[in-house]
């Protein structure tokens, strides 16, 4: 039986991905000597199965039961009261669980009548201050490293809580650390245990926090940190990677760093790490496409590993990028994607993503843009499109600039009433937020169809925990895949198999 049982998942019936955040938390209880077990997948547990994890895991000395749910989406069947169209987003006021709340009360209800004094946390982004949900006794906001080993210290050694927690209206008593400042980042080590990597060819891999920039519309933490705040160190880095390679053959990492390429630094030090390593790591990561236009340092990024890129590119509208603060000219940008696309061709592929309803930019703009694209005269590999999202400060963690001061940018909006899963129902004198992400699904939609796309990066690192191979994926388009054969792949093989590895160390233990 174990100290805390911490349940996550990147919920996605066809794709398998692995969040960090459990993970992080439970290895800092496992440091300071707590046992810590970390189921994922969790919406591919039926009841009867989420029970025995329970039975297996759960004993008179459990003190908590918790679930990351930054990336838990719902898997319900749609109803006529509960349209579908971005809705599938799981919201803790009415569930945490992905597999809604009659599943989620009968869960809680035998975690209880196993171990009735077992507390229930819920952790993640989507936690919040006013969170209703009262299946749930504990909530901690934002990142959980040193929240969660002063709530564990709190229950197992009658430590008193800080962060200014609070029992809110519903019972759930909040601890808010969100930034963890008191966490010291830069000389963070990390180790994953057998059970957390079953079946996983990827693994996540945190090597700063924060990002350097301020655009307007983003609501991440730390953003504009100094540039060599927040970074670990090239042996940490080395002995992680080395570690995951002789133990579990791991290769592949997606970069978790808000801004990969934020620092010349910090890549020289990923560099002298990765040169120690007895194998060549391949990475996805968030890069930053103003900066490599700027240092053209491309060839420093291959040489690293990096094999995709997440180009959070949003617009090339002149003013709409000015608005948000991303600036220069985009003619140089779109220049050096096509220089990368010539020298690199497939072997590093680059995906974009555009936003619909910035300053300045109206639905005629947006069209030529998606049209250069599917030409190829913007020659990025993917690209997908989204409706801006303005969210009111007291509906989240972190707001953006935008959604604190949107009548500032030109927003108005509905009352708070009208408030849905995508934030406030917005307009500027251009379009609504309708408009907005009808537009982007069409986009989305046709892309998708056509011979121009590839596959995008993110579901290529994905695919390569079934035994793909990365440049096969590369050279394939998205419209080619045998996607009903990929579904089966996860069920039948990869869950299957995960789900009998988890039993079975469970059994013996």
């Amino acid at each position: 039986m174990y100290d805390f049982v911490f349940f996550t998942d990147v919920t996605d019936t066809v794709l398998a991905y692995k969040a960090i955040g459990a993970y992080k938390c439970a290895h800092i209880l496992r440091e300071n000597g707590y046992s810590v077990l970390v189921v994922d997948h969790l919406h591919s547990f039926k009841i009867e199965e989420f029970k025995q994890v329970i039975d297996l895991s759960v004993g008179p000395d459990t003190k908590c039961v918790g679930f990351s749910s930054t990336f838990f989406n719902t898997i319900e069947e749609p109803t006529e009261d509960k349209p579908t169209e971005f809705r599938w987003i799981v919201n803790l006021n009415s569930h945490v669980f992905p597999q809604g709340r009659k599943y989620e009360d009968e869960a809680i209800a035998y975690i209880k009548q196993v171990n009735p004094n077992c507390k229930i946390l819920a952790g993640g982004v989507k936690a919040h201050q006013n969170i209703e949900n009262r299946n749930m006794d504990y909530a901690i906001l934002g990142y959980g490293e040193t929240s969660v080993l002063n709530l564990a210290n709190h229950l197992c050694k009658n430590e008193p809580l800080g962060y200014g927690a609070r029992k809110n209206l519903w019972g759930v008593t909040v601890i808010d650390n969100a930034l963890a400042k008191d966490y010291d980042f830069g000389n963070s080590k990390f180790r994953w245990e057998d059970t957390d990597v079953i079946g996983h060819k990827v693994l996540p891999l945190e090597i700063s926090r924060g990002c350097i920039f301020r655009c307007r519309f983003c609501s991440y933490p730390l953003i504009g940190k100094k540039e060599n705040d927040y970074i670990r160190s090239a042996e940490s880095l080395r002995k992680e990677m080395q570690d995951n390679y002789d133990r579990f053959g791991v290769e592949y990492y997606y970069v978790l760093d808000d801004t990969f390429n934020d620092n010349e630094a910090k890549l020289d030090r990923i560099l002298e790490a990765v040169k120690k390593l007895t194998f060549q790591p391949k990475f996805w990561a968030y890069v930053r496409l103003d900066l490599l236009t700027k240092r053209k340092d491309i060839d420093k990024l291959y040489d690293i590993g990096i094999r995709a890129m997440f180009l959070g590119i949003e617009t090339i509208h002149p003013e709409a990028a000015r608005a948000i603060k991303k600036g220069g000219k985009k003619s140089n940008h779109i220049d050096m994607i096509r220089a990368i696309r010539k020298k690199y061709k497939n072997k590093i592929n680059m995906h974009g993503a555009f936003i619909i309803g910035l300053p300045g930019e109206s639905l005629d703009d947006v069209q030529i843009t998606f049209d250069r694209l599917m030409s190829e005269d913007i020659p990025l590999h993917t690209f997908r499109w989204a409706g801006l999202v303005l969210h009111r400060p007291s509906a989240v963690v972190w707001s953006s600039e935008f959604g604190r001061d949107y009548e500032k940018w030109g927003y108005t909006v509905e009352p708070e009433d009208k408030d849905g899963d995508l934030g406030m129902e917005w307009s500027n004198p251009l379009m609504t937020k309708q408009q907005a992400w009808e537009t982007a699904d069409r986009f989305n939609h046709e892309m998708g169809q056509s011979e121009r796309y590839h596959i995008p990066n993110q579901v290529v690192w994905a695919l390569l925990n079934y035994g793909y191979d990365l440049e096969t994926l590369h050279n394939t388009r998205y419209r080619d895949l045998d996607w009903a054969h990929i579904e089966r792949v996860k069920k039948v093989e990869f869950i299957s198999n995960y789900k009998k590895q988890l039993f079975d160390h469970l059994e013996n233990k």
